[in-house]
């Protein structure tokens, strides 16, 4: 009979409580007004002082390596999880706030084109973003310019420029072919300038994990990066968005990015969950 009633006990008897997996993290907006007076940084999380000096330290029309040096400075040693660093240029082309992914996944490519990406994006946005077949064709060849970092009217004209010039003088003529050589250069070297820039950036929870090809050495080497060690930072440069790895004063990393690509790099890098070992990342030796 005692042992019945110690069994109801047991099974009526409420559950630990869960303790919460989200926390907080720092994503510090910063505004630079580059005609006018002041610079704007917001954060609701973090203290009204630290965001001043963060204001301070980060002002864009400061030398560049005076202000990483003043913004790494600023930020070190504060325990800030997650913490990264937008330098939005407009409200009409800043970067949506973004929860943390609170939900495992494996690493996988930084890529806009991959649907788990899109996948992590919503999540990340708590909101479903519409991307059709026609505008995944489209985004292959605007992330190819945002790669490199040129517009595309640039590409467009020079290219066009080139063939009116040789098709007004001839493939004969010296001028014409000329004209072929300027073609040629004008997709040769940014074909060549996209290919030397395919560090693969992957995704892990809590950071992210960069994998380099050694074309002299043909090795590959794998480097983790988290909130812990690193600042991230999203800057705005023409024609797309460029994100920065800040560690120890100096941009250690950098890599064009599209709009959707920085919200899933956003999202993982606030992540709560522990970053995996890159030691135990087998596949990406």
């Amino acid at each position: 009979m005692n042992d019945d009633r110690a069994d109801s006990q047991t099974a009526t008897s409420p559950a630990p409580p869960i303790t919460p997996l989200l926390r907080a993290a720092y994503v510090v907006h910063i505004q630079d007004f580059k005609k006018g007076v002041k610079t704007v940084a917001t954060c609701p999380e973090l203290s009204p002082r630290l965001i001043e000096q963060v204001c301070d330290a980060g002002k864009g029309w400061r030398d560049e390596k005076y202000r990483l040096n003043r913004l790494w400075n600023t930020l070190k040693n504060r325990d800030l999880p997650g913490l990264a660093v937008v330098y939005d240029p407009s409200e009409k082309k800043s970067i949506p706030p973004v929860q943390p992914l609170d939900v495992p996944f494996e690493p996988l490519s930084l890529d806009e084109t991959s649907p788990t990406i899109l996948q992590l994006a919503e999540y990340a946005l708590n909101a479903p973003i519409e991307q059709d077949r026609r505008s995944r064709r489209s985004s292959l060849v605007r992330r190819f310019f945002i790669r490199i970092g040129l517009p595309a009217f640039w590409l467009i004209y020079w290219g066009s420029r080139a063939i009116q010039f040789i098709l007004e003088n001839g493939l004969r003529s010296r001028r014409g072919q000329l004209g072929l050589l300027a073609f040629g250069i004008t997709i040769v070297v940014p074909m060549a300038v996209y290919w030397l820039r395919q560090n693969e950036w992957i995704l892990i929870p809590g950071g992210l994990v960069i994998r380099k090809t050694s074309l002299r050495q043909f090795k590959t080497s794998t480097r983790r990066f988290t909130a812990a060690d690193a600042v991230l930072i999203l800057a705005w440069r023409q024609p797309g968005w460029e994100a920065q790895i800040l560690q120890e004063e100096k941009i250690v990393e950098k890599r064009r990015l599209t709009p959707l690509e920085c919200i899933a790099l956003l999202g993982a890098w606030q992540s709560p969950l522990p970053a995996p070992d890159v030691k135990k990342l087998v596949d990406l030796q």
